[in-house]
């Protein structure tokens, strides 16, 4: 995901974690590098080398801080060498979950499957529960109080993914209670204070006081469960002070008393699910007879993947010092690692990939990449051709940039990031690593219920930031590509709706020679963002 951003120590803790530096609108000076290295996992050398910002504005500075405050020191980093880098795409609408094995000094790479190190693992962001259920109902009710037995509530409690119970009805007679994006309550205080995009997913009680009545009881209207006001401290309502929260109050058992579960145990049990999915999939590859990431952990106890450290990618509308708190708190005592979501997507979508040629297996470059090397090369000739005729050269610090943009049910990203340095040893060994640095210009992003109506709204302020940054854009060839991330029928309405902004920028008349429709779109597997 991001893991190709990831870079020395276990925990993936170089590329510098996410840098935060284009919150909200972005604007003209909110920047930020993302480096990329080679080293990819774990037992590599050095410092991690960290994120720069260019500290221009609150956004930025607290960009700045944000990266210092993700605390990964060597002893922790250490600790986790020889374990794989989960990576998750919590909010994404699958949910999608990959993983990325250490680096041993002595890997060769031997072919091809060795080379891209990235595996997909499964999926899921809404937490599907079991109702009405004894066993279910014990596993969480125990994990709730003693901290532990996951592997009780994975089994017990939890409806696997493609169950047909998952196809039913949510309402009382489902035999199950879904949590939609539980994520989105992460490092909520009070009910009043959440967006109302967040508050669309769940169901308001009749006759409440409040947007959702704190002192309601959970009833099948709900789904079987209601969102309330509460405290750390066990109160059943707000104190106005730092250890206020929303509370999930989950009517799991009718004949039962309700449970108070925090957002971040409800995405805790999602990690813990995810590095569990992860676990499962490296011992299958061991059975298989392959080698993978803890061929020297075999006994190692079975519960040693809740050590596992995460990576999340996280959009610029979700980059909130509460969010991350909370997320942090979610991760059972691991270290988490942070991206921001559009540079994940840029990372993955540049992953070369497997084609078979004359029964063998190799890589192929995806179009993309193609693209920004063309934009590269288009340059060097016209910097040959301005030398040999004496001429002013071109722009002397080029870089080819690249628009990211995602749309969720819950959002919408739109990024502008320039993209430098071409890896010399891409395709012969650092697969994995095309390019060693990716420049943040500028993001737009807004959390909404309706992301796909402000799509022409968020293009257009994208455009005048980067006109504004980069005045440069036009003399140097404008876009090389708009590249979509998020499921296939997203990444659709997306290119619909920026090709229709784009003519409507064309049909102004002021001869825009940048945003052109002519602008060529890239789509992306749907595990992009997770790869």
């Amino acid at each position: 995901m991001s893991l190709a951003t990831s870079g020395v120590g276990g925990a993936g803790a170089a590329g510098g974690g996410m840098t935060m530096a284009m919150a909200a609108h972005g604007g003209p000076s909110a920047m930020a590098t993302h480096q990329q290295t080679s080293g990819g996992g774990a037992g590599s050398a050095g410092p991690p080398p960290g994120t720069t910002a260019a500290p221009a504005n609150a956004a930025a500075l607290a960009a700045d801080q944000l990266d210092k405050n993700q605390n990964l020191n060597w002893k922790q980093i250490n600790k986790t060498v020889n374990m794989p880098l989960v990576s998750i795409d919590l909010f994404g609408d699958n949910g999608d979950v990959a993983y990325y094995p250490p680096v041993d000094g002595d890997d060769q790479f031997t072919s091809p499957a060795d080379w891209i190190k990235a595996k997909h693992a499964g999926k899921g962001s809404c937490l599907v529960l079991k109702k009405d259920d004894d066993a279910s109902y014990k596993g969480l009710r125990r994990l709730l109080t003693k901290s532990k037995g996951y592997e009780v509530v994975f089994g017990q409690s939890c409806v696997p993914l493609g169950d047909k119970t998952e196809k039913k009805d949510s309402g009382k007679d489902s035999g199950m209670i879904t949590i939609p994006s539980p994520q989105l309550l992460l490092g909520a205080r009070q009910i009043q204070h959440l967006h109302k995009a967040t508050l669309a997913k769940y169901t308001t009680e009749e006759n409440s006081t409040h947007v959702i009545d704190m002192n309601a009881s959970p009833s099948s209207d709900g789904g079987g469960f209601t969102i309330q006001n509460g405290n750390l401290d066990g109160s059943s309502l707000p104190q106005g002070n730092d250890f206020d929260r929303v509370t999930l109050n989950l009517k799991l058992h009718s004949a039962k008393k309700a449970l108070t579960v925090l957002p971040e145990e409800a995405v805790g049990v999602l990690v813990a699910k995810a590095k569990h999915a992860v676990h499962a999939s490296i011992q299958k590859s061991k059975a298989n007879g392959g080698k993978d990431d803890n061929d020297n952990n075999d006994d190692d106890d079975e519960y040693d993947y809740l050590e596992y450290p995460p990576a999340f990618a996280l959009p610029a509308w979700a980059c909130n010092d509460n969010t991350i708190d909370s997320l942090m708190d979610a991760c059972q005592g691991s270290n988490a690692v942070l991206y921001q979501r559009s540079v994940a997507a840029l990372a993955g979508a540049l992953l070369p990939r497997f084609v078979v040629h004359e029964n063998k297996q190799k890589l192929k470059n995806v179009p993309l990449y193609d693209i920004i090397m063309n934009k590269l090369k288009e340059h060097e000739k016209k910097t040959h051709i301005a030398e040999q005729q004496k001429k002013e050269l071109p722009n002397p610090s080029f870089s080819p940039m690249v628009i990211m943009a995602g749309l969720t049910d819950d959002g919408l990203e739109l990024t502008a990031i320039e993209v430098k340095g071409p890896n010399p040893n891409f395709m012969t060994k650092d697969c994995h690593v095309p390019f060693g640095e990716y420049k943040v210009i500028s993001s737009v992003a807004y959390h909404h219920s309706n992301p796909l109506s402000i799509v022409q709204k968020s293009f257009c302020l994208l455009t005048d930031i980067v006109d504004e940054v980069c005045p440069e854009l036009e003399d140097d060839g404008g876009v090389a590509a708009i590249v979509l991330y998020g499921t296939i029928e997203k990444q659709v309405q997306l290119k619909t709706a920026i090709s229709q902004t784009l003519k409507g920028i064309e049909g102004e008349g002021e001869g825009d020679e940048v945003w052109k429709s002519s602008i060529a779109f890239q789509s992306t597997r749907e595990e992009t963002v997770a790869v």
